[in-house]
């Protein structure tokens, strides 16, 4: 039986929280918040949660304030993540969510009322890990994470479900925590997400020895659904648990996965300047890059009109079209910024003449000329290829891609390109996600036209296939 009720009464001025006694209806608290806004709220083992647009309160069962978190965006639009674990709370939250610095404090006093709390924006793509002893209101340690999506707690031990393992890759992440010390292991999750997907939240919870996620997804229209997955045991392999027992060694150069000859047939011939990116989280720093960005002093954006492009008018042959729900719901990005691992020195290179193609009408560049009329160098083209994943197997990789096409709002599958399995993804032509074997890989080239299909081609060529 549940020995604590807490209700959100919209009063006016501001709001309350009151706990009651669900066996007799006895009132046992009530307590003012900061704001006339109706709170979220959060049952947990001995703990209360509110956040109600200004803060997230932490109160005890006897309704003593045990730790605030000033700030509006300090849980985004959702309640933050929390459970509680041999009496400890433990709460994902957004650093630096409100004007005034976070604060924190035990009170012990049980008719205090909260007072008014700072308001400002906390970075998405950030967060942090507090534990709180339930009976003192201490803070026993903080841990910078990634923004967690939710939470769960099963046998002594936190799952924590980040929405990736790292902004190249493309699997979301789970992160088994200790709630004495905060230490993490993180394993990938064998589906995408979208965070930006609106609808269904993301939820973790656990039972019967499998643990459970609940994952949004963009179709149908307009609020999306949500995918159920239910997990369990670990990896077996020769590499990292954090890579699904795929050997580091077995993840390809992304700077290598184009020649010359590619980027010259993609009408992108000319000088190229390479900025490779690389990934690590956990424990794994991956040895090679898995982003490459071209620039290319080939051709200039702007194009003369002409006849559309073979490879432009390939998207018109009969294929699998899924729209679904949010049109603007945005792409998980392919042109990864440089890695975090320190500065990584450009590659410089020049396709050979072999390989040189001329332009076809549709994709011929003109020159721009210099105010005394001499004409200027081409102007820049670039494009991206980035590793998004390793499998350890191709029904693996065939299963996350699946996940990656539910969470977006227009996909199309392409029997023209080769390898295994490929998708176009947007409502324009430009990013391709590719399948050979278990190597997933994407490509984002909008201009030329035809670009992306071509050097899709080339790397589905290319990559080892165990068949």
């Amino acid at each position: 039986m549940e020995e604590l009720s807490v209700l959100a009464l919209d009063c006016e001025g501001r709001s309350r929280l009151v706990a009651v006694e669900p066996s007799g209806g006895r009132v046992r608290w009530i307590r003012s918040l900061g704001s006339q806004e109706s709170p979220e709220v959060r049952v947990l083992d001995g703990a209360t949660l509110a956040f109600d647009g200004t803060a997230l309160r932490a109160y005890d069962e006897d309704g003593a304030q045990i730790g605030v978190w000033n700030g509006d965006e300090v849980c985004g639009d959702a309640m933050c993540p929390a459970v509680v674990v041999r009496g400890r709370l433990i709460v994902a939250y957004r650093p630096g969510g409100g004007r005034e610095e976070r604060r924190r404090h035990a009170d012990r006093n049980r008719g205090a009322d909260a007072g008014p709390a700072g308001s400002a924006g906390a970075g998405r793509d950030r967060g942090r890990l507090e534990s709180v002893e339930v009976s003192s209101g201490r803070s026993q340690w903080t841990r910078d994470v990634p923004g967690y999506a939710a939470v769960a707690e099963a046998g002594g031990r936190v799952y924590a479900l980040r929405p990736r393992l790292d902004e190249r890759l493309l699997p979301a992440g789970v992160d088994v925590l200790d709630p004495a010390d905060g230490t993490a292991t993180t394993v990938p999750a064998p589906f995408a997400m979208d965070p930006a997907l609106s609808g269904a939240r993301p939820w973790l919870a656990a039972a019967g020895g499998l643990l459970y996620a609940a994952v949004p997804e963009a179709a149908p229209r307009p609020t999306g659904s949500a995918r159920l997955v239910a997990l369990r045991g670990g990896f077996a392999g020769p590499g990292p648990a954090e890579l699904g027992g795929v050997a580091e060694a077995d993840w390809p150069d992304a700077c290598g996965l184009l020649k010359a000859p590619d980027l010259a047939d993609a009408h992108l011939d000319g000088e190229y300047t390479t900025k490779p990116g690389r990934a690590g989280f956990g424990d794994v720093r991956l040895p090679r890059p898995v982003t490459c960005t071209y620039e290319i002093e080939g051709a200039d954006l702007i194009e003369q009109p002409g006849p559309a492009d073979p490879d432009e008018r390939d998207r018109d042959l009969p294929g699998d079209t899924v729209p679904s729900a949010s049109p603007g719901s945005p792409v998980p990005s392919a042109s990864g910024s440089p890695g975090t691992g320190g500065p990584v020195p450009s590659e410089r290179g020049r396709p050979g003449d072999s390989g040189s193609a001329k332009p076809r009408t549709s994709a011929s560049p003109r020159r721009t000329a210099s105010p005394d009329g001499r004409e200027t160098g081409w102007g820049k083209r670039g494009l991206t290829v980035t590793v998004k994943w390793v499998a350890p197997s191709a029904p693996t990789a065939s299963a996350l891609l699946q996940t990656l096409q539910a969470t977006q709002s227009q996909t199309r599958r392409r029997t023209d390109i080769g390898g295994d399995e490929a998708y176009e993804i947007g409502p324009t032509a430009g990013t391709i996600a590719l399948r050979v074997d278990r190597y997933i890989v994407m490509v984002d080239a909008t201009q030329p036209p035809g670009a992306a299909t071509r050097l899709a081609r080339a790397i589905a060529g290319r990559l080892p296939h165990t068949r």
